[in-house]
């Protein structure tokens, strides 16, 4: 519940008026020690919420059996649910998620338009209510999601580990080949190596410790590097540990 800020809450309550007969199953640790469910009780109160249309439960082992209980699933945002999102598509139940413009805010859409359900995915709050209204009133539309949703998912890319392995694993090679370009690049050549001993020394007499291991990291890396130069690194190492 703690991603259920007052906009969700509005939200849901927005989608409660709207279906008649329907109820909101919420499930966590917020309805698990008396004194937290009380607080979440008076929260909802105070949104309006019809208490007897609410099924509040507390967080268990079990708790994807939940899913068996729900037509739809209504992601949070703006930080909407990653593995929580997975949990009910796999238990074949359609998640309604708002598209925001950060990592944590485009979860459910990333998710959603892997597996072909993107127009679960809403632009705007308007749209996140009247998309979960629609289904909701639709009972053929429930029925074919219930009965589809699961296979689209082990169907799409986010079932195949290989192929998604495939595709990630070209940028971590890019990003491992900058790193390899950037370390060479601060690796000087053998001809810088007489100034960099000097510098090295004006920071040892000046008492600037961290400036001075750096250099001599720099003198140590770089290639061919003679044996006076390693030494000056040698010595500077001990008498600044």
């Amino acid at each position: 519940m703690a991603k259920a800020n007052d906009e969700v809450l509005s939200a849901w309550k927005a989608i409660l008026d709207r279906v008649p007969n329907s109820h909101l199953l919420l499930k966590g640790d917020a309805f698990v020690d008396p004194l937290d469910r009380e607080f979440m009780e008076n929260r909802l109160k105070s949104f309006g919420f019809d208490m007897s249309r609410l099924d509040l439960r507390g967080s268990s082992r079990d708790y994807l059996d939940a899913y068996a209980d729900m037509d739809i699933a209504l992601d949070t945002f703006p930080y909407g649910g990653g593995a929580t999102t997975m949990d009910a598509l796999y238990m074949s139940v359609p998640v309604i998620s708002l598209i925001g413009e950060t990592h944590h805010a485009r979860f459910g859409y990333s998710i959603l338009q892997n597996i072909g359900l993107g127009e679960l995915a809403c632009a705007t709050v308007d749209e996140y209510i009247d998309r979960a209204c629609l289904i909701a009133s639709d009972i053929d539309t429930i029925e074919a999601l219930h009965n589809n949703v699961r296979v689209m998912l082990e169907n799409s890319i986010l079932m195949d580990g290989k192929q998604y392995m495939a595709e990630l694993e070209p940028f971590f090679e890019a990003v491992y080949e900058e790193y390899l370009q950037r370390e060479s690049s601060s690796i000087p050549p053998p001809e810088q190596l007489t100034s960099l001993c000097e510098e090295m020394h004006k920071y040892i007499v000046a008492g600037d410790n961290q400036s001075a291991l750096a250099v001599a990291d720099r003198i140590s890396a770089a290639e061919n590097a003679d044996e006076q130069s390693l030494l000056a690194a040698a010595e500077c190492y001990k008498k600044v540990a």
